[in-house]
C-alpha cells in the first residue's frame, strides 16, 4: 500500500499545468505580504512598494528582490544616510514627497544603477553636495522642485550622464554656475521657473550647454537680456521667459538662436515700440510661436495699444526711431477674447505648461518622453492646433494622429487644402449629377414610348370613330 507522502507527490505530479500556475501565483503573493514592510503595501508581485503616510523616520527595510518602484510620500524621513537603498539594485522609480527631507549623505543612491527616474519634490533640501548623484548612470529624469535650493555649483550633477530633464522649479535658487551642465551630454529639459531671486546676468552666459533645448526661467523677476545670456545654448528650441520685468528684448538673442521655435513672453510689461516691432516681425517671419494656452503677449506701452496682443505691432509704422499706429486699433482682432474661451472649450485635453502639468514617462524601453500640449495660436487668434513634442524636442504620433506644429504658412496650405475639398466636393456633385440625369434617361426613353403609344391608340380611336359615323351617314342615304 503506497504512503500517503507517494500520493500527495503523484497528485502534484499528475495536476494540470494551470492550477500549478495557479499555486505558484498564491505562493509568490503571499511571500510578498510576509516580506512587504508594515508601514507600506506591495503589489503582489514585489514590484511597488508604497509607504503613504506613514509616520517613517527613515527608508524602511525591504527584503523583496524584485522592486522597482518605491514612493515614500508624507513621511518624516529628513535624513539620507549612505547605502540607504543598496539592497534594492533593480529600483527604477524612486519618489520621495513630502517627506521633510533635508540632508542627502554621499553615497546615499549606492546600487541604485538601475535608476531611472528621481522626484525629491516638495521637501526641505538646502543644499545638494557635488557627487551625490555621482553613480546614478542610468537617471534620465530629475525633480527637485519645491525644495529650498539657493545655488547650483558646476559640479552638483556630476555622474549623470545620461539626464535628459531636470525640474528645479519653485525653490529660493539665487546663483547657477554656468558650467552647471557642462557634464551632462544628453540634457535636453531645463526648468528654473519660479524662482523669483535668481540672477540672470547680462554680461555672462546664463548656462552653457550645446545641447539644451528646451529652457524655462517665467516668474524669475527678470528684468533685462543680452546676447551673452543665451549665447552659449545655440541648440535651444523653446525659450519661456513668460511672468518676468522684460520690457523688451534684444534681437541679437533671436540671431544666436537658429533652431528656435517657440518664445514665450507673456506676462511682462512689454513696450511695444520699434525695437520690439524687430523681435515680432522676426518671429512671424519664422514660424515662432509666441502664444501658448495660459497666455498671449501683450503690449503695456504705448498707452494707445494697452492690453493689445503684440500682434498690433503690424499696425505700426517706425520714423527715426518711434514708432506710430495707425488703422482700427479696437477690433477683436487684438484682443484675443475669443481664443481665451476656446481655451476653455477644450481644456481637457491639455495638461499645462511644462512647469506644473507636464505628462512626463518612461517608458518600456526606457526612454523618456514627454506629452506637451502647447496651444498655439497665429495671427488674429485662430486656433491652429496642439503642438506636441516628446522630450527629446522630436515630432511624434500619439492616439490623436500626427500632430505638427503650424504656422502661417501651414494656415494658408490648409486654407489651400479645404478650398480644393471644396473644388473636390463640387465635381463629385457634377458626377452625381450626371450620374443621375443617365439613370432618368431610360426612364424617360420608356415614359415617351408610352406617351406615344397612347397617341397610337387614341389615334385609332379617332379613326374608328370616324368610321362608325361616315357608315352611319351612308347607311341612311
Amino acid at each position: 500500500m503506497p504512503s500517503r507522502l507517494t500520493v500527495v507527490l503523484k497528485s502534484l505530479l499528475s495536476a494540470t499545468p494551470t492550477m500549478i500556475f495557479w499555486l505558484w501565483l498564491v505562493i509568490h503573493a503571499a511571500r510578498a505580504a510576509i516580506q512587504c514592510p508594515q508601514e507600506c503595501s506591495c503589489d503582489p508581485a514585489g514590484h511597488q512598494v508604497k509607504c503613504y503616510d506613514s509616520s517613517l523616520t527613515s527608508v524602511p527595510s525591504i527584503h523583496l528582490t524584485q522592486v522597482q518602484t518605491l514612493e515614500l510620500y508624507k513621511n518624516n524621513i529628513t535624513l539620507f544616510e549612505r547605502d540607504s537603498f543598496v539592497l534594492l539594485s533593480g529600483l527604477r522609480e524612486l519618489s520621495v514627497r513630502h517627506c521633510g527631507l533635508r540632508t542627502i549623505q554621499l553615497g546615499a543612491f549606492n546600487g541604485l544603477t538601475a535608476l531611472t527616474d528621481l522626484k525629491l519634490g516638495d521637501n526641505e533640501l538646502c543644499e545638494i553636495i557635488p557627487g551625490t548623484f555621482e553613480n546614478l548612470t542610468s537617471l534620465k529624469k530629475l525633480e527637485l522642485k519645491n525644495n529650498n535650493l539657493k545655488h547650483l555649483g558646476s559640479g552638483v550633477f556630476s555622474g549623470l550622464v545620461n539626464l535628459v530633464y531636470i525640474n528645479i522649479y519653485g525653490n529660493k535658487l539665487k546663483y547657477i554656475h554656468p558650467d552647471t551642465f557642462l557634464g551632462l551630454p544628453n540634457i535636453r529639459y531645463a526648468i528654473f521657473s519660479n524662482n523669483p531671486d535668481l540672477q540672470v546676468q547680462t554680461d555672462r552666459n546664463f548656462v552653457n550647454s550645446h545641447i539644451l533645448s528646451h529652457l524655462h526661467v517665467s516668474n524669475c523677476n527678470i528684468s533685462s537680456l543680452s546676447f551673452e545670456t543665451f549665447a552659449n545654448v545655440s541648440a535651444l528650441q523653446q525659450l519661456n521667459l513668460s511672468h518676468n520685468n522684460l520690457r523688451t528684448v534684444d534681437i541679437n538673442i533671436l540671431r544666436a538662436l537658429p533652431k528656435l521655435s517657440a518664445l514665450l513672453l507673456y506676462g511682462n510689461p512689454l513696450q511695444c515700440d520699434c525695437q520690439l516691432q524687430e523681435v515680432w516681425r522676426w518671429c512671424e517671419d519664422r514660424n515662432i510661436v509666441t502664444v501658448n494656452w495660459t497666455g498671449v503677449p501683450e503690449c503695456d506701452t504705448p498707452s494707445g495699444v494697452k492690453g493689445m496682443w503684440w500682434g498690433v505691432l503690424e499696425k505700426g509704422q517706425c520714423l527715426e526711431g518711434n514708432i506710430q499706429y495707425y488703422g482700427g486699433l479696437k477690433n477683436t482682432s487684438y484682443n484675443y477674447t475669443n481664443t481665451k474661451s476656446s481655451h476653455r472649450e477644450i481644456d481637457g485635453n491639455v495638461h499645462g505648461h511644462i512647469e506644473g502639468h507636464e505628462k512626463l514617462y518612461i517608458n518600456k524601453h526606457g526612454q523618456l518622453h514627454s506629452e506637451l500640449h502647447s496651444l498655439y495660436t497665429y495671427k488674429y487668434g485662430q486656433l491652429r492646433g496642439l503642438l506636441h513634442r516628446d522630450i527629446y524636442g522630436q515630432r511624434h504620433n500619439d492616439s490623436h494622429g500626427s500632430l505638427h506644429r503650424r504656422g502661417r504658412g501651414r494656415g494658408r496650405e490648409q486654407e489651400r487644402e479645404r478650398e480644393g475639398g471644396r473644388e473636390r466636393g463640387r465635381g463629385r456633385e457634377r458626377v452625381l449629377g450626371r450620374v443621375r440625369e443617365l439613370g432618368r434617361g431610360p426612364e424617360r426613353g420608356r415614359e415617351r414610348e408610352l406617351g406615344r403609344g397612347r397617341e397610337r391608340e387614341l389615334g385609332r380611336g379617332r379613326e374608328l370613330g370616324r368610321g362608325r359615323i361616315l357608315g352611319r351617314v351612308l347607311g341612311r342615304g
